[in-house]
């Protein structure tokens, strides 16, 4: 699943749930601080998606308790994470992407993977839906070539 927090303009949300859609991601979750992806612009950048892909509201306490009661492992964007491509990732999963301005919220401060896409040293960031996107891949690109 990948879990959306803070994440604010609706055109980047859009696009993370067309490209998960687009790459048989199971679904979204979205925590409150987000924006709503029925939002006009969020519906125009899903290009109809948003009503492929199962989307579920959690607060980040009930995100918590899926990490803990259902064993998903989270795995958190961030800058100063380790490195996408010495990763392996093991389902079931939780990709967590935040807004890139706001970061993820405090809730996920024990999250230990935290996984980062490698990029030029004047580059400080990537905008959140690309970021997503390269990670959405990379994550599942064993079960695409595995299953055809």
């Amino acid at each position: 699943l990948v879990v959306l927090d803070k994440i604010k303009d609706p055109g980047n949300l859009g696009t993370i749930i067309r490209t998960a859609h687009g790459l048989s991601w199971d679904g979204i979750i979205i925590t409150p601080d987000s924006v709503d992806p029925y939002n006009d612009k969020a519906l125009r950048a899903a290009k109809g998606s948003t009503f492929f892909l199962p989307i579920f509201y959690r607060s980040t306490q009930q995100i918590e308790e899926l990490v803990n009661e259902k064993k998903f492992r989270p795995y958190l964007a961030d800058l100063k994470g380790k490195e996408l491509f010495s990763c392996s990732f093991t389902p079931p999963l939780l990709l967590i992407l935040s807004s890139e301005s706001h970061g993820v919220g405090s809730w996920a401060d024990s999250i230990k993977n935290r996984i980062t896409i490698p990029l030029a040293k004047d580059i400080d960031s990537l905008n959140v839906a690309i970021s997503g996107g390269i990670l959405m891949y990379e994550i599942i690109k064993g079960e695409l070539i595995k299953n055809g």
